[in-house]
């Protein structure tokens, strides 16, 4: 029986759930919750699933735990200060350090420039009324990102000037506060790209343990084939570039590349993901795809060389979402666990309801020997869920994704 202690915000339930391995193993499961005024929303996320013992604490459970698990980004400072502590002594699964890559964009750039990596053109810009100028010199056409607070003020392309000028003054500003001339814009030129495809690895020490590259499509469709040699030429560059970083900073865990291809070759890492993709992490959760994740897990933090069990070439997910799960509970129901996954939920007695605070209720998953066997089995798997405000037709319309995967090829991508 292997112990674990996960520490996360609830978008990773599943793939916790995961690791009890239908109760051969033990994990205490826990969400911060702490905040000026507590929201109860933030503690039961997970309460109530059969394998979860969710825990109002992390600290008590350190030393009970044989592996310490950080699925997301976000608190991962707690993640390096046990490794300082423990050492060799227990396995931590997590980015640690390297969590600066993903709320630290202009770092990010930084090392990518360093290590040789093409970085798209952009400025960095404090305040509001320096953005409006800078978007007004190119009349938009231009990507706005900020640094670590992503919930307040989230990636958005300006097409045009007006359009920014509204984004700004009725969703940035509003929260800024006294900062709204201080705070600080990252501007990016757009890149008249041909593919966006990524890697989804897993990693410690060692390198690349395996995982899959593919295209996550529309902000919603991933699909994805598994890692069985090496990636292809352009997505094995970017991480051969940054291994040496990575194991540097203690890397063990899963992170993603975003990469952005142009018609001449040219490859951007566009965005750093030190954790877990999503949707596709759904797929994690899931022993028939991943039959050792429990064993990985464990071996990954333990920075031993070890590989996950993956049993089909393509692989796919797509996340499902209540209209009215961002503001309340809505009631649903999976009649397949194995088909579809729970996303941010609670249970009693066997009822299951969203958390508040994010529309994606579920995520259906697909597997097979070719991509059509994936795209049949998502759609097909959209029958097994259902709830308050659940829309599961946009999966119909995922046809496109044949179209996406040859344009990959034309910049080396192979599929």
């Amino acid at each position: 029986m292997i112990k674990f202690l996960v520490y996360d915000f609830g978008l990773y339930m599943t793939q916790a759930n995961a690791l009890a391995d239908g109760g051969k193993n033990r994990v205490k499961y826990f969400t911060p919750w702490a905040g000026r005024d507590p929201h109860y929303k933030d503690y039961i996320i997970g309460k109530g699933f059969e394998y979860l013992e969710k825990e109002l604490y992390f600290e008590p459970w350190k030393k009970w735990a044989d592996v310490i698990v950080f699925f997301d980004v976000s608190g991962n400072s707690i993640c390096h200060d046990l490794r300082e502590q423990y050492g060799d002594k227990k396995s931590i699964w997590g980015c640690g350090k390297a969590e600066l890559l993903e709320n630290d964009r202009v770092l990010f750039k930084e090392w990518c420039k360093e290590l040789g990596l093409d970085v798209n053109k952009y400025v960095v810009v404090k305040g509001v009324t320096e953005l409006k100028k800078e978007l007004k010199k190119s009349n938009g056409n231009r990507y706005v990102k900020v640094q670590i607070f992503r919930g307040d003020v989230e990636t958005f392309f300006c097409e045009d000037y007006d359009s920014g000028e509204s984004i700004i003054d009725q969703e940035i500003i509003p929260h800024l506060g006294v900062d709204k001339e201080d705070f600080e814009f990252i501007v990016e030129e757009p890149i008249d790209k041909v593919a966006e495809p990524g890697a989804d690895i897993f990693f410690n020490k060692h390198g690349v343990l395996g995982g899959f590259y593919g295209y996550e499509i529309d902000k919603a469709l991933y699909i994805g084939k598994r890692i069985d040699d090496e990636l292809p030429e352009p997505l094995q560059e970017t991480l051969d570039a940054f291994t040496p970083l990575l194991v540097k900073l203690g890397y063990a865990g899963a992170l993603s590349t975003e990469e952005v291809f142009s018609a001449d070759g040219k490859h951007v890492w566009i965005d750093a993901c030190q954790r877990i993709p999503n949707p596709l992490g759904a797929l994690y959760g899931c022993n028939k795809v991943i039959s050792n994740w429990p064993e990985f897990v464990a071996g990954v933090g333990r920075n031993e060389y070890i590989r996950p069990e993956i049993n089909f070439k393509y692989v796919g997910a797509f996340p499902v979402s209540s209209c009215y799960a961002k503001d309340s509970y809505v009631k649903v129901d999976i009649k397949d666990e194995d088909k579809v996954k729970y996303q941010i939920c609670c249970a009693k007695e066997k009822i299951v309801k969203s958390v508040p605070g994010w529309e994606v209720v579920g995520v259906l998953l697909g597997w097979g020997n070719t991509v059509d066997e994936v795209i049949n089995m998502l759609k097909e798997n959209a029958e097994y869920i259902k709830g308050h405000g659940v829309d599961t037709s946009p999966v119909n319309a995922i046809d496109n994704v044949k179209e996406v995967i040859e344009k990959g090829k034309k910049v080396g991508i192979n599929f």
